[in-house]
């Protein structure tokens, strides 16, 4: 069960300011928790991935674009929100819809299909009680009346609306600034150093900021300012030139532009002194917000100049030595937090202390009491595939992680597009099973909030689909053995970090280890079609065992030569399998090659000694899993060598020739405690190693844990 949520920001994910940074953050928080799985919803396509880049690493975030879901709408606004969302929910069925923007939540709580999931947060409404206009408080108050659970950032923004809207404050759940501790290791100190990391406005001071570093250059030319950022408001982008130019030629400067969070902390983190001085329409005693900066800061052990707010008092406590109210203040105080350093030793220690409500462990407390409201459901898993045999058992185990939906295909080679359209709509997941014309489609119309996983076993590797899967939009290629995986990636150019081994099961609890009398004289090969099975070797086998005991036999199980097609259209199987029968007959083996027909597995091996794998080496199996099928019910499992078996078998069930075969057979039939122990051997060695409920959570792992991997189109 997971909670599917959609996270979305009224704002533009390539521009680095504190709004986008919350976004991210916010989804970096969610995506912690492993029961939730987060899409974002971009209001426009990523060109620059220095803010997202950290949430790659998260393996249930995925990033959508608006004109995936509907073609014609490039980017987000207020005119297409609602319809956007409303297709994306259509197909995904979220949990809960998390939007950050007055404008755009004003705008979805009049949608009955989505208003129910909405959750908003926020900031951007007037935070003066006496300024307020009764249009925005009869607006939040219809959205305060229309959701379950309301996001505030802090306790004086809760109290204030509780007190503007008239409420009780019930919805309100705090979703404070947050800050990632373990991406903020402190580090040693560059000396003499002050950092401001933050965007280029006029309420930011940062003008002010300017003045500051020439006055204390006059004074103290070993103290240097490193700046991160280079956003400019609309306030002060007529002066963008003019502000660059002097910050960049300043001595006592050292100007970085817009970084990567990464490196951005980096640089934080090796300073002595932040400065965060805004100016009072900024910083007040009235302020409902708190810069996530002082928060990361003070994690850091840096202490910062800032004005005194009652605010920054709940945070800091009311003694906090570097408040300041004027620019001759700072300057003040910044050099005297230079030439005193011992005596602010124990205020940089105390900083941390001071901010642990805000860790995020702490946020999340009260973020998922939120979520808690919302349901989680099963995630929907659609399966196609031509010939399920491989996967069928693991229905009931899909069935209880999933909302299990099968597409079973009569011809790879045909399929429905229609049903494919309408199965797509309803999947969270998508299993192909074999790399073959399922796996194209599939793969050239999943949607960004969908997985794709394609299962491949041999077979595929002689048609020519995987040259036109669309492997970007393809989260794993599973093959079940090596060789196949290096000639899949051969063939069809897969990146190495898109497939993976997942090998066949066996389920070893299904196998009775009890046998009928005369077993270890009876061989059988399950399945000798086609002619690369090597079924006249088992006959060549069984001529040489019968001279030394006449009651060896051959059980054939599944379908004769003349009940498959390729012996009927194909001459060179035609004339194999029309000179095997003539083999049978000259050697008077009519009796003893035995025709099972269909069967159900475990029956039958209650009667088989030994079960052959025979293939040419030329034409080597992908996994074959006939001998450990025979090795589960306690019999004996023999193959001939073919490429990558090593790989899979243990050595003992290996052999060079069908000489050597006859010989380990005639040993073990003459001696009952050694074959008692090779069979013990086998079955466990299987059990170990693929055995149904192992591999199954190999399978569940990868499903649960293989993000969104889509590149853009």
């Amino acid at each position: 069960m997971k909670r599917k949520i959609l996270l979305y920001g009224d704002l533009n994910l390539n521009i680095v300011d504190g709004s986008s940074v919350w976004l991210v953050s916010l989804a970096k928080l969610l995506a912690k928790d492993t029961d939730n799985v987060v899409d974002i919803l971009l209001k426009e396509k990523i060109v620059n991935n220095i803010l997202i880049k950290d949430l790659t690493q998260y393996d249930n975030v995925s990033f959508l674009n608006s004109d995936e879901y509907l073609p014609k709408e490039k980017s987000v606004d207020i005119s297409n929100i609602v319809k956007i969302m409303n297709r994306i929910d259509e197909l995904r069925d979220y949990s809960c819809i998390i939007v950050r923007g007055f404008n755009a939540v004003n705008t979805i709580i009049k949608n009955e299909k989505i208003s129910d999931k909405l959750i908003p947060y926020l900031t951007d409404f007037c935070h003066d009680k006496e300024k307020i206009s009764r249009e925005e408080i009869e607006k939040l108050t219809y959205i305060y009346d229309h959701v379950k659970q309301f996001f505030v950032q802090t306790t004086q923004m809760k109290d204030y609306l509780k007190n503007v809207l008239k409420k009780d404050g019930e919805k309100f759940k705090l979703l404070n600034p947050m800050i990632f501790k373990e991406d903020l290791k402190v580090k040693p100190k560059m000396n003499k150093t002050i950092v401001y990391a933050g965007k280029i406005a006029l309420g930011w001071n940062i003008l002010e900021l300017i003045e500051i570093m020439d006055k204390i250059y006059k004074k103290d030319k070993e103290i240097t300012l490193h700046f991160i950022g280079d956003k400019f408001n609309r306030d002060l982008a007529g002066r963008k030139d003019e502000i660059l130019s002097k910050l960049k030629s300043m001595p006592n400067v050292v100007f970085y532009g817009s970084l990567p969070k990464q490196e951005t902390t980096e640089i934080v983190n090796s300073c002595e002194l932040g400065y965060s001085f805004r100016s009072t329409a900024i910083d007040n005693d009235h302020s409902l917000e708190l810069s996530s900066k002082i928060l990361e800061y003070c994690f850091c052990n840096i202490p910062l100049i800032l004005r005194r707010t009652k605010m920054h008092e709940d945070v800091l406590g009311k003694d906090y030595p570097l408040f300041t109210e004027s620019v001759d203040e700072c300057v003040e105080k910044i050099l005297t937090f230079f030439n005193n350093k011992e005596k602010y030793s124990n205020l940089s220690q105390n900083l941390e202390k001071c901010v642990e409500r805000f860790s995020t462990e702490n946020v999340y407390k009260s973020v998922v009491s939120a979520l808690e409201v919302y349901p989680k459901k099963k995630m929907r898993l659609l399966i196609s595939g031509h010939d399920l045999k491989f996967i069928k058992p693991l229905f009931p185990y899909f069935e209880k992680e999933f909302e299990l939906t099968v597409q079973e295909i009569e011809e790879y080679s045909n399929l429905d597009i229609t049903q494919s359209k309408t199965l797509l709509g309803k999947a969270d997941i998508v299993w192909c099973e074999w790399l073959l014309l399922n796996a194209k489609w599939y793969s050239n119309h999943v949607y960004a909030h969908q997985k794709l996983f394609i299962r491949a076993h041999r077979f595929e590797i002689a048609k020519n689909y995987g040259s036109k899967v669309r492997w970007n939009r393809v989260n794993l290629l599973i093959t079940v053995s090596y060789y196949y995986m290096e000639n899949f990636m051969e063939k069809f150019k897969i990146p190495r970090d898109k497939i993976t081994v997942i090998n066949n099961f066996i389920d070893v609890n299904s196998y009775s280890t009890e046998k009928k009398e005369g077993y270890k004289y009876n061989l059988a090969m399950i399945g000798i079609l086609p002619k690369r099975k090597g079924f006249d070797k088992a006959i060549d086998l069984l001529i040489s065992l019968k001279k030394k005991n006449p009651k060896y036999k051959l059980y054939i199980a599944g379908k004769r030569p003349d009940e498959f097609p390729n012996t009927k259209t194909i001459p060179e199987e035609r004339e194999y399998y029309k000179n095997v029968d003539k083999k049978i007959k000259e050697n008077n083996l009519e009796d003893s090659v035995i025709y099972s027909g269909w069967v159900k597995t475990q029956d039958f091996l209650k009667n088989i000694g030994y079960t052959l794998s025979l293939s040419d080496k030329d034409y080597p199996e992908s996994f074959h899993v006939s001998p450990f099928e025979c090795m589960a019910s306690n019999g004996i499992g023999l193959s001939l060598e073919w490429e990558g078996i090593e790989y899979i078998y243990p050595e003992y069930v290996i052999c060079k020739s069908i000489e050597e075969i006859a010989q380990k057979i005639e040993d073990y039939n003459n001696n009952d405690k050694k074959y008692d122990e090779f069979a013990k051997k086998g079955r466990e060695f299987t059990r170990e190693n693929y055995d149904l409920p192992l591999i199954w959570n190999h399978i569940l792992k990868i499903l649960e844990n293989r993000g969104a991997m889509h590149d853009e189109k």
